[in-house]
């Protein structure tokens, strides 16, 4: 990522806003699940999840090596429930 940003939510807030918006307000059985905040963006390491948005900006960019985005189905499919908002994925393996 070639980004002059010190964290990756900065860099991700300069080049991909998108990603940290939230769809809205989820329903009462996601914020029952034990989500901290059900209505954030999910974000995982590899396969591991680390928490919501907010860990990005204790992160520096030479901690991933890409990041993707995925919708809530997407990461539905690719993560199970409980990311109501979509996932933003930090991969740190080539």
């Amino acid at each position: 990522m070639n980004s002059h940003e010190s964290n990756l939510y900065n860099a991700i807030q300069r080049l991909r806003p998108d990603w940290l918006r939230t769809r809205g307000a989820s329903s009462i059985s996601a914020a029952r699940s034990g989500n901290m905040d059900p209505d954030a963006v999910n974000v995982y390491q590899d396969l591991q999840k680390l928490g919501t948005v907010d860990v990005l900006k204790s992160m520096s960019l030479t901690q991933a090596t890409s990041l993707r985005y995925y919708s809530a189905s997407e990461a539905q499919l690719r993560f199970g429930t409980g990311n109501p908002n979509g996932v933003i994925q930090i991969i740190t393996t080539p």
